[in-house]
């Protein structure tokens, strides 16, 4: 499965996650059940922008994950469903989600998913146009991941806030009247 993901082969990369997915059904393995929908067919959806699909495999996972107590993968599955959220531009829904996975993952002290989820309500917050909150969560998503070697993931907030401080470079030249684009 990585190496189809690695290589963006999506569909093929679907076809081995529905088998993963039958045979977790047959053999009746809850757990397993639950992380392929929410790790591999969800999330694999999500990036070909199938967000149908997608929503179906989450929840279903989601319901899984809550009738048998997974939190950790209830919490996964938050977190997916708010990127999904984001990506329908529901904004309000998604900062909701994000607060409850976020919730969970520091009480596990996932650091590396409390760095995802802050830069994940970083980005909600900006988009919906409320940029100090943007502001606070991608400063904390920085001190979070500041001491990791998840690189991807540092460019990713320094990109994030290196546009929050742009957006306001922009507007200040706009209200003195310079061309700012």
């Amino acid at each position: 499965g990585k190496y189809l993901w690695d290589k963006g082969r999506w569909n093929q990369y679907a076809y081995y996650g529905e088998l993963a997915y039958i045979s977790a059904i047959k053999i009746q393995n809850h757990e397993v059940h639950a992380a392929i929908c929410l790790q591999d067919l969800g999330w694999c959806y999500f990036w070909q922008a199938d967000l149908t699909r997608a929503k179906r495999y989450i929840y279903e996972g989601l319901s899984i994950a809550e009738k048998y107590h997974l939190l950790d993968l209830k919490a996964l599955g938050q977190q997916r469903l708010g990127k999904i959220y984001q990506a329908e531009k529901n904004y309000p829904a998604a900062i909701k989600i994000f607060q409850q996975s976020l919730s969970y993952f520091v009480q596990a002290k996932e650091e590396e998913r409390i760095g995802d989820t802050l830069t994940y309500l970083g980005e909600s917050y900006w988009l919906s146009g409320n940029y100090q909150s943007c502001q606070m969560y991608l400063s904390k998503a920085l001190v979070k991941v500041n001491d990791s070697s998840d690189l991807p993931q540092k460019a990713i907030i320094y990109s994030n806030l290196g546009g929050f401080y742009f957006k306001d470079f922009f507007d200040s030249a706009d209200q003195i009247g310079l061309p700012s684009r």
